[in-house]
């Protein structure tokens, strides 16, 4: 299992489930989480924030554009002062060539800078895709609801005995029953899985 998990070309993260031991995968995979629920939640990033984050890109572009086209402004209008000013025919072909150079510098950079935004917005974009519900139920996680209210199970606390349940997949969804359990909660070991 440890070769296994070492040779992964695709990030791993080992989540067994008993936080005061570690195990030969925790050193193989790419991070280590105490148990499988953190594990899932480190693999799902969460969406508010790159939504954030692509927000915040989105205004940065803006403003660099915003920026670049006040500054080439600013200096064509300069230009044109100075083009007025000189009267020789010599001097007016000189400006009109300076401000033809500016205005494709001023295009060039506006354009190399769309185009490096529009790259890390679209990783950003791609990444959302990839943390939505529909992604992570693709992963193997379901969500379970209680089918009397609709409140999502966070706990077994939530499913006593007999409770009627609903259970959505990544192709469906199909209803359940919760078992009766023992009394007390079973140890982190005999829940843990091995390898």
């Amino acid at each position: 299992m440890v070769r296994a998990v070492a040779a992964l070309h695709t990030p791993s993260i080992a989540g067994v489930g008993h936080e005061t031991d570690f195990t030969l995968v925790d050193f193989a995979a790419d991070l280590r989480a105490p148990t499988p629920s953190a594990a899932a939640e480190l693999a799902s990033p969460n969406q508010a924030e790159l939504e954030q984050d692509v927000a915040r890109l989105r205004q940065h572009l803006d403003s660099i554009l915003e920026e670049v086209v006040m500054e080439k402004r600013n200096l064509l209008q300069s230009l044109e002062a100075r083009f007025r000013s000189a009267s020789p025919m010599g001097r007016l072909q000189n400006i009109r060539q300076s401000v033809d150079e500016f205005s494709r510098r001023a295009d060039a950079a506006i354009r190399a800078r769309l185009a490096l935004h529009r790259t890390r917005l679209g990783g950003m974009i791609r990444i959302l895709q990839g943390v939505g519900p529909a992604q992570v139920l693709d992963r193997g996680y379901a969500l379970v609801w209680r089918e009397a209210d609709g409140r999502l199970v966070r706990s077994v606390a939530l499913a006593p005995a007999e409770t009627p349940l609903r259970v959505q997949v990544a192709d469906g969804t199909f209803p359940a029953r919760s078992e009766k359990r023992a009394d007390s909660v079973p140890s982190a070991a005999s829940g843990k899985e091995k390898g």
